[in-house]
């Protein structure tokens, strides 16, 4: 029992340490992308945000889940929902828009 609970431990760890690595990665390339020179790919980092919250939201979602809160990993996913069908909207008009 002690090993198990050891076990994963260690992969909440691990799924914790990727989450915020890709989230801070998300949040430096929206800056990158909103305070350079060029306007045009301001876009982009709007994206690069969007893509930051989602994250966010699954992580919220599976720590809910491990800690039993079900109806707000319910309410996560929901946001995750949302935000990935905004993400998808938006880039394929930025797509066949160009």
């Amino acid at each position: 029992m002690e090993s198990e609970d050891k076990k994963n431990k260690m992969s909440r760890k691990g799924i914790t340490i990727g989450c915020n690595l890709l989230c801070g990665l998300m949040i430096l390339g929206a800056f990158q992308m909103i305070f350079d020179k060029n306007h045009s790919n301001d876009y982009v980092g709007g994206f690069f945000l969007l893509v930051f919250w989602m994250f966010l939201s699954l992580k919220r979602m599976v720590n809910d889940l491990w800690d039993g809160k079900k109806q707000s990993a319910i309410i996560n996913l929901l946001f995750t929902i949302v935000i990935m069908g905004l993400v998808i909207f938006g880039s394929v008009q930025y797509i066949f828009s160009s």
